[in-house]
């Protein structure tokens, strides 16, 4: 924590060439008040010629200069600071989030059987389109789905769990192509989570598949299981990610 702090420290001072500007600050900032408040106590002053007032208006214009100049090149410094924080804190959120999402997504760790695998998919900027954010296994990434397309879009699309098993994985039960269709026939079972905000809102789909159809995803220790992760990884995107709010 010392060394953070000493850290912090030199980055606020490294290489500053306007170090000795504060105490020419602090001397402008009298000026300003003392000159208004030197000819208010001593009024015969405003007796003076026009050269030594026109000296003074000069001088007095001087010292808000230098204190304007100086307040706006602090600002400058803060906002570079904020922003070098701002950074420092996003790479570290996002990092932490994927940590998180890897270990959570791991099939021993959720309480999977080892042969099931898991993809994340978000909504692209088009909002017609689910794409895959997280990938484990040894799964080629998908290309994606359109809304209502698939388990995956169906999810999405009905705010409901959805399970699917046997032919209809592959087939043209839930809109494939028949590029798809070739691509998923090593598939046996599938199954999609809607990842909803406290809104009831869906922010992701969470997707589990495997080509060997062992009953789990339909069983209620699997639904409940599969519930369960597709709320922690909400908590993740909004908490953490910040992706969308509650």
């Amino acid at each position: 924590m010392a060394q953070s702090i000493e850290r912090l420290n030199f980055e606020l001072t490294e290489g500053d060439p306007d170090q000795g500007v504060s105490a020419r600050t602090v001397g402008a900032g009298v000026a300003l008040v003392l000159v208004p408040t030197l000819f208010t106590v001593f009024p015969h002053w405003s007796e003076w010629d026009v050269g030594p007032k026109l000296a003074v208006l000069a001088g007095w214009l001087l010292a808000a200069f230098v204190v304007v100049r100086a307040g706006a090149r602090d600002s400058q410094r803060v906002r570079s600071l904020l922003g070098t924080v701002r950074r420092r804190r996003d790479a570290g959120r996002e990092a932490a989030g994927r940590f998180i999402l890897r270990e959570l997504l791991r099939p021993s760790v959720a309480g999977f059987p080892e042969h099931y695998e898991f993809q994340l998919f978000l909504l692209d900027p088009t909002g017609h389109r689910l794409v895959p954010e997280y990938t484990s296994g040894d799964q080629s990434g998908s290309e994606g789905w359109t809304i209502g397309q698939g388990a995956t879009g169906a999810a999405w699309a009905s705010r409901s769990y959805v399970r699917v098993r046997g032919a209809a994985v592959s087939d043209g039960t839930y809109g494939l192509t028949s590029t798809q269709q070739n691509r998923y026939s090593h598939l046996q079972v599938v199954a999609a989570a809607p990842v909803l905000n406290a809104r009831v809102e869906p922010i992701a789909v969470l997707s589990v598949s495997s080509n060997h159809d062992d009953g789990f995803l339909f069983e209620q220790d699997g639904i409940t299981r599969h519930a369960e992760l597709a709320e922690a990884v909400a908590r993740v995107l909004i908490d953490i990610f910040a992706i969308r709010q509650d």
